[in-house]
């Protein structure tokens, strides 16, 4: 096992195409990330989010799969 660890060419297991859209791709969360494109200070686009009922933490992570929507209702 620890042969295997030692490997470089084996990169960590990392889904390359998840399921759903990414939080990025997600309609509900694309208004946001274009706040933050556009130079919207991270703070204020976080408080914008949660006021909205969604989880601002998910804009730190915009390549994760998006939740599914029973998760976030």
């Amino acid at each position: 096992a620890a042969a295997a660890a030692a490997e470089p060419a084996a990169p960590p297991p990392e889904p390359e195409a998840p399921k759903g859209p990414t939080v990025r791709q997600d309609p509900r969360y694309a208004k946001f990330f274009k706040m933050l494109d556009m130079g919207v200070p991270v703070p204020a686009v976080k408080m914008k989010c949660g006021i909205e009922g969604l989880d601002p933490e998910l804009l730190d992570t915009p390549d994760a799969p998006a939740p599914t929507a029973a998760a976030a209702a």
